[in-house]
């Protein structure tokens, strides 16, 4: 819906993103959205059990999940900032 249509009708504003969510488009990790809600739930569940992944958890984690773009270095800086983010030190 256009911005102009949804302040006329004064609609809730868009909640803020998640570390995740700013960092995956921070990264440009996502392009397609054929991966997207997949590698969102996977990485948010990484990151609740590991405050803190290498690259070698990450990749583990994101095992199986297919990104037809193959933004995979860009998935995985992404996780790596949120993770920064979310320990508050980025």
């Amino acid at each position: 819906m256009p911005a102009l249509y949804a302040a006329s009708k004064k609609l809730d504003k868009v909640p803020e993103y998640t570390p995740l969510q700013q960092a995956l488009i921070d990264t440009q990790a996502l392009q397609c959205g054929y991966c997207t809600n997949g590698i969102q739930i996977k990485a948010t569940e990484l990151l609740a059990r590991n405050a803190n992944p290498s690259e070698d958890d990450i990749r583990k984690a994101m095992d199986g999940h297919l990104c037809r773009c193959g933004t995979y270095p860009k998935l995985i800086s992404a996780i790596q900032q949120a993770a920064r983010v979310m320990g508050g030190k980025a």
